[in-house]
């Protein structure tokens, strides 16, 4: 069954008689053009902008704020309509809304309209238009089948009335769909509680790095460094004369003799999707023929992976040996520099803002060797180092934990998902 109704696109070409022969008596099949009114944006030449505008002016980037999830309760914008002509393009509370042109399609960002508004064109809401289909259970049900898969993808994405149309939704009685929101609502509370907790530890992390960074651990006189005040009887020193920094590189892709071997090999977008400050394992392996034949080389296990290329700053600690592609500039540090100590420093915003300070290239920043093995970092001595490492570490490990523990929700909250508006289980009346 779940086969059948894992996309809209593959659901409405099933017939409706097979359809009716796998779904429960009581729930209907319906086309979108059946049920859904679709409303598109307005144009701003028929809006009057202003900071105490009635309506809300929703664009795809308001959608990223996190206050408006699932309702749309904020807009950068606000406006007033200056043409009447346009009044059926107003939205009431309550419509469900996503982005309709555009990569934004791909990323699955649907909401509810928690004020009255109107769109911007790149936008699309849907309103049932039959009282038996319940607003936020259409909302599930369109963050669950994901329209990504039924838009057009010649040249710009996009979703028009001509695709929602023909689809054929699924759903069951009124008492029903409103039992299944709330279900997933409550789900939906517990993820969002946690993400605030989240921000909270994340915001807390952010204060202490920079008091612990700037004072340090019970001291009373300090210095000025091109970063702020240290404490006096800190080092403030260049990179290289704590650390040996090395860059990587790629063996020739068309060489399958270089590829599929024991030696891991790590790539940026690795780093960035970490969720922790270790990496283990990578997604490709080198042989020793394709390191011998390119300019990657070894990098000792503890050592500092830092991406250097495009994205700037992204760090991990690697827990094995391994090697990575030129976007790194890997640092392997002395005996006087505690690796937990170096990945928080490098971590910290005002060491991130100077490393793209120094980072240059026009297809792509880029911060060199050179340049990354000059900057200079304060030092304490390594039992300071291990004290303040030990107090981000205690922070880190909640975040991590509560990463974790939203994650499992997610998955929890699809699973729910993918039984409960497909018929697989039934909520008992």
């Amino acid at each position: 069954m779940i086969s059948v109704f894992t996309s809209l696109k593959k659901l409405s070409t099933k017939k409706t008689s097979s359809l009716k022969e796998i779904l429960p008596e009581d729930w209907l099949i319906k086309r979108g053009n059946e049920l859904l009114k679709i409303v598109n944006g307005i144009s701003t030449s028929n809006l009057e902008f202003e900071s105490d505008g009635t309506l809300l002016y929703l664009k795809v980037s308001d959608m990223n704020n996190p206050k408006n999830k699932p309702y749309i309760l904020e807009t950068v914008n606000k406006c007033n309509l200056i043409n009447e002509l346009q009044l059926s393009n107003i939205l009431d509370r309550n419509s469900v809304v996503f982005p309709k042109r555009g990569a934004a399609i791909f990323t699955n960002k649907v909401g509810i309209m928690g004020n009255r508004g109107t769109l911007d064109p790149n936008m699309m809401a849907v309103i049932p238009k039959v009282k038996d289909l319940y607003f936020i259970y259409l909302y599930y049900y369109l963050v669950y089948f994901n329209l990504s898969n039924i838009c057009e993808n010649a040249g710009l994405p996009q979703l028009n009335k001509k695709d929602l149309n023909p689809l054929k939704f699924i759903y069951p009685p009124f008492y029903e769909q409103q039992k299944i929101v709330t279900i997933l609502e409550n789900v939906d509370n517990i993820i969002q509680s946690t993400q605030r907790l989240i921000e909270k530890l994340m915001e807390c992390k952010k204060g202490i790095m920079q008091q612990l960074f700037k004072e340090g651990i019970g001291h009373t006189e300090f210095k000025d460094t091109k970063l702020g005040p240290i404490p006096y009887e800190w080092d403030y020193i260049k990179i290289q004369k704590i650390a040996k920094v090395v860059g990587g590189g790629t063996p020739n892709t068309k060489k399958e003799e270089y590829w599929s071997g024991d030696i891991l090999w790590v790539t940026p977008t690795e780093i960035t999707k970490l969720k922790g400050k270790y990496i283990s394992n990578t997604e490709r392996k080198i042989t020793e023929l394709g390191l011998e034949k390119s300019s990657a080389r070894i990098i000792p296990q503890c050592s500092l992976i830092v991406t250097t290329r495009a994205t700037i700053g992204a760090c991990a600690i690697n827990k094995k040996p391994l090697a990575t592609n030129q976007g790194f500039q890997n640092i392997i540090p002395k005996e006087i520099v505690n690796i937990d100590y170096l990945y928080y420093y490098f971590s910290y915003s005002p060491f991130q803002r100077l490393m793209k300070r120094y980072a240059n290239g026009s297809t792509f920043l880029e911060i060199s060797n050179k340049s990354l093995k000059n900057l200079k970092i304060p030092l304490p001595t390594l039992k300071e180092q291990k004290r303040i490492s030990k107090i981000l570490d205690q922070i880190e490990s909640q975040i991590y934990i509560n990463l974790k523990y939203r994650s499992n929700l997610e998955k929890i909250k699809r699973g729910l998902m993918q039984v409960l508006l497909t018929s697989k289980k039934r909520v008992k009346p």
